[in-house]
């Protein structure tokens, strides 16, 4: 499997919140590599949002290659 690198900008963070039965749902793309490192920007961003407590933060990656002959 394919490790993230810090040149890579295929970050997206995806944030999903269902507070009160109201499910509420963020994508942001094009994220910096050294957000996963920090959860305090995380939760520095979360709060900017004014996201509930709870809410679920996945951050994903896509690795491709490209091969030319």
């Amino acid at each position: 499997m394919a490790t993230p690198e810090k040149h890579t900008k295929n970050f997206e963070l995806n944030i999903e919140s269902g507070e009160k039965g109201k499910n509420a749902a963020l994508k942001i793309e094009g994220v910096s590599y050294d957000l996963q490192n920090s959860p305090e920007k995380i939760h520095a961003l979360l709060d900017l949002l004014e996201m509930p407590k709870g809410s679920k933060v996945t951050i994903n990656y896509h690795a491709a290659s490209v091969i030319v002959r």
